[in-house]
């Protein structure tokens, strides 16, 4: 069996060392793919039959689902598993019994309990999209030896803040304990990473590649024939730029500044959708350590202060007597924040614009996440 690169290396490793726009809600990771499947973004259909013609192995898939939800910076995936005409595949089951943890045929040489050592589901995110999975700035999503985890492209380790869950089918009879929900009648593997902008700070655009496969079963793996590129589809287009005390913007992507620094924030907010939208909401995620100056804002009200486990999260209103933003309009605002301390490195200010439906007063619509990522600079005051 031939792995992708980075895989082939984390597998000696472990061997060695032993919908819609704008959805309103996130989708729930219970193995059944249904709600993903209507919030999803983007989707990509892969072959049937990848892995063998004559069984439905657990590692062949045949589509693959995204949904990146800006409300809780929380990006989820899916993947399908090939049916027969008798019965849904099973995760981590290679020959087609619906047991992932033991074999009935005599010519798959083994089936591991679960999802083993030498059994994986791999999911690679190229971040920045150019054309390798391995960089440091990538993600791995990794489910293997019946466990998650999530790595950057490298290998190295991904903030502690950036956190996974899986399902691998749902809760039912034909209980295994090699599954994480014990459910061998189901086709289907749901994931979510939370606080996926902390590894990846560009969120709105990446491609990923999936790859579904043992070492040991004598069968092929499924890898998508094709990269997914996703692009978060915008109905509500936010753009975010820091500035200094001097009045001058700042450049790149990672902003180096001593703790007790103030920083100003400007967020451009452009309706690019075919309706109204009222009110419309402007929200930024503090994490700890970064305060909002109190009255510095300009081209909005301040709305709600909401403490958060890891932060504050600042609503702000767009001015005006209906505080509405129509197909076509522009609202600029700025507001101020002072970096207190660093209790993590880098600190990451995400914010994200939220415009209520004026045709039906209920439906949310959101932008894509916008992220300010600041480091500390050592023997500043």
């Amino acid at each position: 069996m031939k792995l992708p690169a980075t895989a082939w290396i984390l597998s000696l490793a472990v061997v060695l060392s032993v919908p819609g726009v704008g959805s309103a809600q996130p989708a729930v990771v219970d193995g059944d793919l249904a709600d993903l499947i209507g919030f999803a973004q983007a989707s990509h259909a892969d072959p049937p039959s990848d892995v063998s013609d004559v069984l439905v192995s657990g590692w062949d898939f045949v589509h693959v689902y995204v949904y990146y939800y800006p409300k809780m910076d929380t990006l989820f995936l899916g993947l399908d598993l090939a049916d027969s005409s008798a019965a849904p595949g099973c995760p981590g089951d290679a020959d087609g019994d619906r047991n992932p943890s033991g074999r009935t045929r005599l010519d798959v040489p083994e089936d591991q309990f679960g999802v083993g050592l030498d059994e994986a589901y791999l999911f690679s995110i190229d971040t920045d999209v150019n054309g390798s999975f391995d960089d440091f700035v990538d993600l791995l999503v990794l489910y293997r030896g019946n466990r998650l985890t999530l790595m950057r492209g490298d290998g190295s380790a991904v903030p502690p803040s950036v956190t996974g869950r899986i399902a691998l089918g749902t809760r039912g009879a034909l209980v295994d304990p090699g599954l994480p929900n014990q459910n061998r009648s189901t086709s289907d593997i749901e994931l979510a990473v939370r606080n996926y902008s902390h590894v990846d700070l560009a969120a709105c655009e990446f491609s990923l590649s999936v790859f579904a496969g043992s070492l040991v079963d004598a069968l092929k793996e499924d890898i998508l024939d094709t990269p997914l590129f996703f692009t978060y589809p915008e109905e509500v287009e936010f753009r975010t730029e820091v500035f200094g005390s001097d009045g001058g913007f700042f450049d790149g992507t990672c902003w180096n500044v001593p703790a007790g620094t103030a920083l100003g924030i400007r967020a451009t907010i452009t309706n690019t959708g075919p309706n109204t939208l009222a009110p419309i909401w402007i929200n930024f995620h503090l994490p700890s350590g970064v305060q909002y100056l109190e009255g510095s804002v300009d081209g909005a009200v301040r709305g709600r202060v909401v403490p958060m486990g890891d932060g504050t999260l600042v609503r702000f209103l767009r001015p005006g007597f209906d505080r509405s933003l129509d197909p076509g309009e522009r609202e600029l605002m700025t507001f101020i924040v002072r970096v207190d301390e660093f209790p993590t490195d880098p600190l990451v200010i995400r914010g994200y614009a939220e415009g209520v439906l004026e045709s039906d007063g209920v439906s949310c619509i959101f932008s894509c996440i916008g992220v300010i990522c600041v480091t500390e600079e050592q023997g500043g005051g």
